[in-house]
Formats: C-alpha cells, sequence, structure tokens
C-alpha cells in the first residue's frame, strides 16, 4: 500500500525542505506531534536521528535517509507497528514548489492484517499533516517577504 501526495506550495523549495527536513519543527504544524528531538550529534544531515512523540503516546524513530537540499529528503521511520518509508521531493515551479510525497508502510504484526482496512484511514490522516505542513510553509513564505518589504 503506497500513499502518494502531490501538490503546490507557494514558498520557496529551500523554505518546504528546511522545514521537512528539521523534523523537530514537526510540532509546529502536526496537531499529533507533542515532541520531536534530534537524537545525532551536529547538523542536520542524511544520517540524523529523531525521536518523536504523537498523540496516544505512539514514538516513532526517523532517521534521514536521504539528504538533498532543497530537491530530495528520505525518511526511514520505525514504529512498534510499522516501519515507513517517507520521500518527498521539492520542485521549483514558478514561484512555488512543486510537492510531491510518498508512503510506503511495512506493516508489523497484526498491522498486516489491519493496514487494508485502515488505509482510507491513514491517508486522510497524512493528507491532513500535510496540508497543514504546506500552510506552515505559507506562512513562513509571507513572514519572510514581509520582513524583506520591511527592510
Amino acid at each position: 500500500m503506497m500513499i502518494t501526495l502531490e501538490w503546490q506550495i507557494n514558498c520557496s523549495p529551500e523554505t518546504a525542505f528546511d522545514l521537512m527536513a528539521d523534523l523537530r519543527q514537526e510540532t509546529t504544524w502536526n496537531e499529533a506531534a507533542l515532541r520531536a528531538d534530534l537524537t545525532s550529534d551536529g547538523p542536520i544531515r542524511q544520517g540524523s536521528t529523531f525521536r518523536l512523540v504523537h498523540e496516544r503516546d505512539k514514538v516513532n524513530e526517523a532517521t534521514i535517509a536521504c539528504f538533498e537540499r532543497p530537491s530530495r529528503l528520505q525518511f526511514a521511520i520505525e514504529t512498534d507497528v510499522m516501519d515507513i518509508d517517507a520521500n518527498y521531493s521539492f520542485e521549483a515551479h514558478d514561484d512555488s514548489t512543486m510537492f510531491r510525497a510518498t508512503f510506503e508502510p511495512t506493516p508489523k504484526g497484526i498491522m498486516r492484517v489491519l493496514l487494508p482496512v485502515l488505509k482510507p484511514i491513514i491517508r486522510r490522516e497524512v493528507t491532513q499533516h500535510h496540508r497543514e505542513f504546506s500552510a506552515a510553509c505559507e506562512a513562513r513564505a509571507a513572514a519572510a517577504a514581509r520582513k524583506a518589504d520591511a527592510s
């Protein structure tokens, strides 16, 4: 089961990439994210690791598997019930960004049976969270433009 998302975001690819790559920022755009910590040393790059706590105390461990700023980002995410390969691309399109995402879950245990039934719910939640991400990107871009105009 793969989930694919695609739409335009009114911001630069760099703005979208940077917000997504730093998973500590997920708490600013995903209401389900309660806490996010960088668990590796140094700047955010390929190999950086994060620990995220979501509602209902769901813990995710995420590793940046690919870091090609500002065009491509990939996370390998481990949870109790599934592993997720999350791929993002950010392509400049006029004055905006064409955002594409694919999520490929590998279920564990009972989730192997439940995943086909839960797919519509998971798709809806993933889409909603990434619409919130898009809104956060656009808000950051608008704030930066206002700051530049004031200078």
